[in-house]
């Protein structure tokens, strides 16, 4: 992933897609959560 700018749209088998604005917890690891925002297209560390 790259934080400068670039879109990532990530859609993982068995996961629903978001309705606008909505977030879904979108883990790499225990210790934190990274939140995609399907309303804006990113992700938030």
């Amino acid at each position: 992933m790259n934080a400068a700018g670039t879109t990532v749209t990530a859609v993982l088998p068995g996961q629903r897609e978001a309705a606008d604005g909505e977030r879904l917890p979108y883990g790499f690891d225990a210790s934190k959560l990274l939140w995609f925002d399907a309303a804006g297209d990113r992700i938030d560390a």
